[in-house]
């Protein structure tokens, strides 16, 4: 879709620098330029702002906390449900446009769908009507924008809408309609069973940890000052050729490395997080390294470690073959640390284990490199849910931190277009 409009964009473009007549008179290539001055719009850069820093808050894992703290509070009440993801939709839409405000909130509605049972029909509704009513409280709705650009442009000039202007009325608007919609939608609101690839539980990846039970095989080992490891790169210590173990990921300070490459240089005081057999993770004592097991608590995936599953296809050219044979972790960058087959579970020695059709790996990896396993013909991915995986703290706290600042500077007087498009800029450069 985006990439049609701007198709559509330099074709118009296009057909007035050779001499149609579409933004002006024919015989006019300089008024080809119009085509992009649109963008030059007070309320396009204040909604392009706006999806900018939205995207920012998605991508730093806001929405997964919000899906936490919101079923925390409601269990499996549909009222309180409906109530809580209308009243979020609302309060998102306050800063941002409705529009996106419903999109963040989607993926968390599936998902509580998924583990309360409740029909996701009883709760996108809700979401929808919230933040459309939080919308009429607040100027960043799309329809609001342009209202306040049009009265700048009627004739005569007006004063353009402010911040603030729409909340007394859209205030009282959408606080009666979400106590509408937490005391009688249940009454009205259709039941429908969803889809199938939506009803269906994904597990987390910490419950597949537990399904396969990795977790009593997950490991803290701390480098000590003296131990010989100590200079010594990840390939020449060879954690997977001489002991079996698979290392998930280094820990110093508050800094951590996941899935290290073969080059790293292990120091003291480094927190090794390794996953393996108890026998074979305390040769390591010998070295220098106090082994603890890892708290229950801390789970791979809490650790921000994408784990999910791959099956081996019927036709795949890794039946018969063995991870050292394949290559894995050099050629997709994850490691395995667990196979099922049929009802069997094979956590030892899985580098050297022939694979067979129906096999299913347990994977375990950075989640920015599971793009190039799903284009694989000799795997199927499927798709952990990643309800579990932890918030960027730092970056959540930048972009809450940005709107909030974005709307107190227009409130106080500082034109809208400019506070947004700071803020977003911010944003992009600082990486959130």
């Amino acid at each position: 879709m985006d990439l049609a409009a701007l198709l559509i964009t330099a074709l118009l473009a296009i057909m007035q620098f050779a001499g149609f007549s579409v933004f002006g008179p024919a015989g006019r290539p300089d008024l080809s330029s119009r085509a992009l001055s649109g963008f030059s719009q007070e309320s396009v850069i204040i909604l392009i702002s706006i999806f900018i820093l939205t995207a920012a808050l998605e991508k730093s894992g806001f929405a997964r906390w919000l899906t936490r703290q919101i079923l925390k509070v409601s269990g499996s009440s549909v009222n309180r449900l409906i109530f809580l993801f209308s009243g979020t939709a609302a309060l998102l839409s306050l800063v941002m446009n409705d529009v996106a405000a419903g999109a963040l909130l989607i993926p968390s509605v599936l998902e509580a769908s998924r583990r309360t049972g409740v029909n996701s029909s009883k709760l996108l509704i809700p979401v929808s009507f919230g933040s459309l009513l939080g919308g009429m409280a607040t100027y960043f709705a799309t329809a609001n924008i342009l209202a306040s650009v049009l009265l700048t442009s009627a004739s005569p000039p007006q004063e353009p809408l402010g911040v603030l202007d729409f909340f007394p009325t859209g205030g009282l608007i959408a606080i009666s309609g979400l106590l509408f919609m937490t005391f009688f939608a249940t009454r009205l609101l259709p039941d429908r069973k969803p889809a199938a690839a939506f009803r269906s539980k994904r597990p987390t990846g910490s419950e597949l940890e537990r399904l396969y039970e990795i977790r009593e095989r997950t490991w803290i080992a701390q480098v000590d000052r003296k131990s010989p490891l100590c200079g010594q790169t990840l390939r020449k210590i060879g954690f997977g050729e001489n002991y079996g173990l698979a290392l998930a990921a280094i820990q110093n300070g508050r800094r951590q490395i996941l899935l290290p490459k073969p080059e790293v240089e292990v120091k003291a005081g480094y927190r090794l997080l390794i996953v393996g057999n108890e026998e074979r993770v305390k040769l390591l004592a010998d070295k220098g390294v106090r082994i603890k097991p890892e708290e229950e608590k801390n789970t791979l995936s809490r650790r921000g470690l994408a784990v999910f599953e791959l099956i081996l296809t019927p036709r795949s050219e890794a039946v018969g073959k063995n991870l050292k044979d394949l290559a894995f972790r050099q050629r997709y960058g994850f490691s395995v640390v667990a196979i099922q087959r049929g009802g069997s579970k094979y956590r030892t020695d899985v580098g050297t284990r022939q694979l067979t059709v129906g096999d299913s790996l347990l994977v375990v990896g950075e989640a920015a490199r599971m793009e190039a396993l799903r284009k694989e013909r000799d795997f199927i991915l499927l798709e952990p849910s990643t309800a579990d995986q932890p918030v960027r703290l730092k970056e959540t706290t930048i972009s809450i931190s940005l709107l909030l600042a974005a709307v107190a500077a227009a409130a106080a007087g500082v034109p809208v277009f400019a506070t947004v498009l700071a803020a977003a800029l911010i944003a992009v450069f600082s990486g959130a």
